[in-house]
């Protein structure tokens, strides 16, 4: 029995119903250790696993990607591209990895009767999870720190090395022919030099009126950003315009003489050189810039998605951490099964796979980025905090019904007898 567990036990000869809450007392730092203990050793099988697979798959890639890796560099590479495949792929595991190294060392300290004795202490439900609340603060801080900074800084390293299936999908250095895509007005077809300041080679621009038929057509040999605007210069430029009103799109006047105009082709520069590239790769800046971006961005509603949902990163694994602590307490109050533990491990993996299934249907617009960033994080703590004043009046001896009884009882109108 380790010195820990005997101070524990000397704190439980005489049990107390009230115990004091100290922040930083001896059960706060126990399990507190315990619990990032059991975290990292999840964490890090689920990284190694994700990564074997991630590796296996685009050796043979990797290696060739010019310049091709020879010698003492091949392993060198391998482990440069393990690196930064980690920092995403941990940003993805760091919640359900969380949730599965909470519950995980909750499981060890209800086998090893380490619960009980903290039980027989006096502790509320309440002051048992003050370890899971300062964890949540301490991952919250760095699920912020790699969605927001690390991870983008690692995928745009990827771009620029051409390493791994994104890297190669967003190489800005390829010429793959004509693109299209939709702007604010009109829909393009252009080859793109990515720049930093993009260049639209061999552009055509189509729009069409309120009655959908085709109204004008912009084509030019290149089309440039005009510095600190959102016009775009044209060169060598012909427009076509259909005869009749009602025509409407981007507007532009193009000079009979020389082919040069300066046309605003609701596209802004910032999105056409990001082109691509997933929002969830983006740095904070230009996120911010392309959500607010009056034109030139497909559907600016991902953008705001991403933005809110880093700011939920504060919470998202603190309100794992909680809820797997909670749920431990409930289920696990009488001691711990085989099918308990299934259970409560498919519940943090459910949670897991909402967690992914609403940011998919935030980035098509069906639901609001408020509710994809908050919603989740909201009802788990919301859960959380009703399964452990369950818990608290299961071990006051009052019960559901003597719980219900307290909140309802004194409501006005209630007949007493």
């Amino acid at each position: 029995m380790s010195a820990v567990l005997e101070r524990l036990r000397g704190s439980a000869v005489r049990p107390r119903r009230n115990a004091r809450l100290a922040f930083f007392g001896l059960y706060t730092r126990y399990t507190f250790q315990v619990y990032v203990q059991h975290i990292f050793v999840v964490l890090a099988g689920l990284l190694i696993a994700a990564l074997t697979i991630d590796v296996s798959t685009q050796v043979r890639e990797l290696l060739a990607a010019s310049p091709a890796a020879t010698g003492f560099d091949i392993p060198l590479r391998l482990a440069w591209y393990a690196l930064l495949r980690c920092t995403d792929i941990a940003t993805r595991l760091l919640p359900i990895g969380c949730f599965l190294g909470v519950l995980s060392a909750e499981v060890a300290m209800t086998v090893g009767r380490e619960r009980l004795m903290i039980s027989n202490t006096g502790r509320s439900p309440f002051q048992c999870v003050v370890p899971a609340v300062l964890l949540g603060i301490m991952f919250g801080g760095v699920q912020f720190t790699l969605d927001t900074f690390l991870r983008p800084m690692a995928m745009m390293a990827q771009i620029s090395g051409r390493l791994g299936d994104d890297g190669r999908r967003a190489d800005r250095t390829i010429d793959r022919g004509q693109r299209w895509f939709a702007s604010k007005d009109a829909l393009v077809r252009a080859r793109i030099e990515y720049g930093p300041s993009p260049v639209l080679r061999d552009l055509t621009v189509f729009a069409t009126g309120d009655d959908g038929q085709l109204r004008k057509v912009l084509t030019a040999a290149s089309a440039s950003p005009e510095p600190g605007t959102s016009f775009w210069l044209i060169k060598d430029g012909r427009l076509w315009v259909a005869d009749g009103t009602g025509s409407r799109g981007f507007a532009v006047e193009v000079s009979p003489q020389t082919g040069e105009a300066r046309a605003d082709l609701g596209m802004d520069p910032l999105w056409v050189s990001h082109l691509d590239i997933s929002p969830a790769y983006l740095p904070q800046v230009v996120l911010h810039s392309l959500a607010g971006s009056p034109g030139g961005v497909f559907d600016a509603r991902i953008y705001r998605m991403m933005i809110q949902v880093r700011y939920a990163d504060w919470f998202l694994p603190g309100s794992m951490i909680l809820l797997a602590s909670a749920l431990s307490l409930f289920f696990l109050r009488h001691g711990s099964s085989f099918q308990r533990v299934i259970m409560l491990a498919l519940i943090g993996y459910v949670v897991h796979v909402a967690l992914r299934a609403i940011n998919l249907l935030g980035g098509y617009g069906y639901v609001s980025p408020g509710i994809v960033a908050w919603s989740i994080p909201c009802v788990l703590i919301a859960v959380a905090t009703t399964v452990l004043t369950l818990t608290y009046a299961l071990g006051t001896g009052e019960g559901i019904s003597g719980l219900l009884r307290k909140l309802f009882g004194g409501l006005p109108g209630r007949s007493h007898s």
